[in-house]
């Protein structure tokens, strides 16, 4: 009796140490042996010290580990120029807002030589390669922001998949290669890719919300605000209502994003940094080899 007696009284006290510091989550909490807020090393602005942000406008934090496709420095256009595609600057890129799934696979091609009369066939050496990478993450969508966010990274992967046709100073060129980033140096740091495959499930048994998508560009914003000097402020703001400049979208609040990229190197790029025993010691990690 005195050991159940001693059970009980433990139980109450966990209780009455709950609900006394703020009811019955607190008291969840305690018996889990978890802290207050269910937040180990919270910061003041209540993430963990290591979680990066959705949005952030440090797109180059040593801390933002997570994947992220995006341009490479020298390149222009897409999320560069805004448009549809501008929240993605936050980011430098489009990123994954949680941990995808990646899979990649590392072959060495041999070709059998088959002998007459022999057992076992010699194998000659005939390349290795790096196969192609499949990206697949969930996307969850909370608010307008993060709406006008998967929009932008929906219209981005479609774009880079496109070879470069009609005006422009690219005119003719094959589609853009990207740089993936993820975990660190030594994991996948500027990897030259190319994207081979986009897939975005759209599913029917979550919700779907209305986000707002502005499709002027700032020049067209300038012209269009200021109006003619014959136009009256009222007609204008009529004018705004009714031109279509601002549009509704519905995008779902969960979702998947699978995106098949294979990495790619040039031939001037391996005869001048790669060898084997740098790659091997990991110093070719930072230079996008994997």
């Amino acid at each position: 009796m005195s050991i159940l007696n001693k059970l009980k009284d433990n139980i109450v006290g966990s209780v009455t140490a709950g609900v006394s510091s703020g009811g019955k989550s607190n008291m969840r909490l305690s018996l889990a042996n978890l802290p207050l807020g269910g937040i180990l090393g919270k910061s003041g602005d209540g993430r963990t010290v290591m979680q990066p942000q959705v949005l952030s406008s440090n797109p180059a934090s040593e801390l933002d580990w997570r994947v992220k496709l995006s341009l490479p420095p020298a390149a222009s256009g897409f999320y560069k120029e805004g448009g549809i595609m501008a929240p993605l600057q936050q980011t430098g890129g489009f990123t994954w807002p949680i941990t995808p799934t990646i899979i990649i696979q590392h072959s060495a091609q041999y070709t059998p030589q088959e002998p007459v009369h022999v057992n076992y066939p010699y194998y000659a050496y005939n390349n290795s390669r790096v196969d192609a990478m499949s990206i697949i993450g969930n996307f969850p969508v909370q608010n307008a922001q993060e709406g006008a966010y998967w929009i932008a990274g929906l219209h981005f992967l479609r774009s880079v998949s496109k070879m470069f046709y009609g005006p422009g100073g690219n005119q003719g060129n094959p589609p853009q290669i990207l740089r993936l980033n993820g975990y660190g140096e030594h994991i996948l740091k500027d990897v030259p890719v190319i994207v081979e495959q986009v897939t975005i499930e759209l599913r029917e048994s979550v919700d779907y919300i209305a986000v707002p998508v502005d499709k002027q560009t700032k020049a067209e914003k300038k012209v269009f605000e200021g109006g003619p000097p014959s136009v009256s402020s009222r007609q204008s703001k009529a004018q705004e209502r009714t031109s279509g400049a601002v549009t509704s979208t519905r995008v779902p609040t969960d979702s998947v994003f699978t995106v098949l990229v294979q990495p790619v190197y040039s031939r001037k790029r391996l005869k001048d940094k790669f060898n084997l025993k740098d790659f091997a010691a990991g110093r070719l990690a930072k230079d996008g080899f994997i």
